[in-house]
């Protein structure tokens, strides 16, 4: 690597706000109140919480009442974007029944009754449980998909404004890391040198690294290729992907990772609809994790490529063949993000945007080769062409 992307890299680095400022003022709180943000609670006041919920549907059962728990509401009334606080955030805001006596327990709430009692079973033996065999055993009560218990979940962990982890759920890692990175895990050192590892289901402590930056790949066929031309040796760099859209351990580790190295952190997606929301959600947040997203958001992150601007003629040899056109419903999301506030407060992101709404198509990251690490990402960071 060059002296001129070290330079530029030192320059990124000295403007980031993870340098510049303290953590309560990178992550600050919506100045209206009135949203709910979930924080880690001990496990005593988890199990009051649950042994209160159980107890008000339990007297309601007795009195001839049936139980309605306050489920959210998630319109795009209540999944706002915060300008103060800049990410989504949800308002707080619930949405209950009026019922008369002896009236049927609808399917939703038995299903929630079921499963606040068993994770209150679990905290009361400390048991951790991973949420793939919670669903197992829950599924005699009628809950049979991930999707299903992670809408049950979310509502449970903002009623008593607790993190999942709270509530010794845990949940499968399913991004991968690679390039020079140490760590130490359930108290094991981990290194990551060669080949791509599994990124840590659990927090992580004491966090080394002598890379020059952090590059957030969206796939990881993408980041095989990367890592097969040995592009995070020569380049110093952590490769990190969350293999599609991110699950929230990834953004976790990758919030843990950059607050602590305080490495300037590349975007690298693909030049569609998918990799653009998938960056936005790394760096403000996505609506339905808007509860959490203070925890999982990474606000240094640049967006490198592959951008709108980057598909200009002749710029980086991305043929008219190598192409697609957009469909219809890919076309309605980019105007809408345009929309977005975090775009309209950033020409460099209006354009970009704009772009893309004018040209309809979009290109992969594959459709480079061997260009890719050859000859893309290194005129990239030689020219700091990032936004």
């Amino acid at each position: 690597m060059d002296d001129q992307i070290l330079e530029n890299l030192r320059i990124l680095k000295s403007s980031m706000v993870t340098v510049l400022k303290p953590l309560e003022e990178i992550y600050p709180p919506p100045a209206d109140g009135q949203f709910i943000e979930v924080k880690y609670r001990p496990r005593e006041e988890i199990i009051e919480g649950l042994r209160d919920l159980i107890v008000a549907a339990e007297k309601k059962i007795e009195a001839g009442i049936t139980p309605c728990f306050p489920f959210l509401v998630r319109t795009e009334s209540t999944q706002v974007f915060s300008t103060d606080a800049n990410r989504y955030v949800l308002k707080k805001k619930a949405k209950t029944k009026v019922r008369e006596k002896n009236q049927r327990l609808e399917s939703r709430d038995i299903k929630f009754m079921s499963m606040i009692k068993l994770i209150k079973s679990n905290c009361e033996k400390n048991f951790e449980c991973n949420k793939r065999a919670l669903l197992y055993d829950l599924e005699p009560y009628g809950i049979k998909n991930k999707d299903d218990l992670d809408i049950l979940v979310d509502n449970l962990t903002c009623m008593l404004e607790c993190t999942q982890e709270s509530l010794l759920i845990t949940s499968n890692a399913e991004g991968r890391v690679a390039g020079q990175l140490s760590y130490v895990c359930k108290g094991k050192v981990s290194t990551s040198l060669g080949e791509e590892q599994i990124i840590p289901d659990h927090n992580i402590s004491d966090i080394k690294s002598d890379a020059a930056f952090i590059l957030l790949v969206e796939k990881q066929t993408v980041m095989k290729r990367l890592v097969r031309d040995n592009f995070h040796i020569a380049y110093q760099c952590i490769i990190i992907t969350g293999r599609g859209q991110p699950c929230h351990i990834t953004k976790k580790i990758l919030k843990a990772i950059a607050t602590e190295l305080k490495l300037p952190i590349l975007g690298l997606m693909d030049c569609n609809v998918y990799g653009l929301r998938i960056f936005t959600t790394y760096r403000w947040g996505s609506k339905r994790m808007a509860h959490d997203n203070y925890r999982l958001i990474t606000p240094d992150i640049m967006w490198l490529g592959l951008r709108p601007s980057d598909l200009g003629k002749d710029k980086y040899e991305i043929s008219e063949s190598q192409r697609r056109p957009r469909k219809t419903h890919e076309n309605t999301y980019v105007t809408n993000i345009g929309r977005e506030k975090f775009v309209i407060s950033n020409a460099k992101w209006v354009d970009e945007v704009d772009l893309m709404k004018d040209a309809h198509n979009k290109a992969n990251l594959e459709s480079l080769g061997d260009s890719l690490s050859k000859t893309f990402l290194p005129k990239k960071l030689r020219e700091a062409d990032w936004i």
